[in-house]
């Protein structure tokens, strides 16, 4: 799977421009503070290993790896569920905005 990112929100960034994220995984990338496919060392309610996005029959779905403050999805919050393309993912202080997703196939 391919999986494009960009940081829409994050503590601290004072209107710096975006930052693109990519993750290319037979079917899983991890995000946290200190472990993971995707580090985001500088946002300290981030776990350290927070998330887990991953492909499941051709879409991509996001579960929260029982970080201490949850996965939310376009404002929502989940332990496990699908997200597509222009979703918003918020984990610990950071927004990431779902840019594209290309399946294994």
């Amino acid at each position: 799977m391919r999986l494009e990112l960009t940081v829409q929100q994050q503590s601290g960034m004072n209107g710096a421009a975006e930052k693109r994220l990519f993750c290319t995984f037979k079917n899983h990338c991890s995000i946290g503070r200190d472990i993971g496919d995707i580090v985001v060392s500088n946002d300290a309610q981030m776990s350290r290993i927070h998330a887990l996005f991953y492909e499941w029959q051709g879409a991509l779905f996001v579960r929260d790896l029982k970080s201490t403050n949850g996965v939310r999805v376009n404002d929502q919050v989940v332990v496990e569920g699908p997200v597509r393309p222009g979703a918003l993912i918020t984990v610990g202080a950071t927004t990431l905005k779902i840019e594209n997703f290309e399946p294994n196939g």
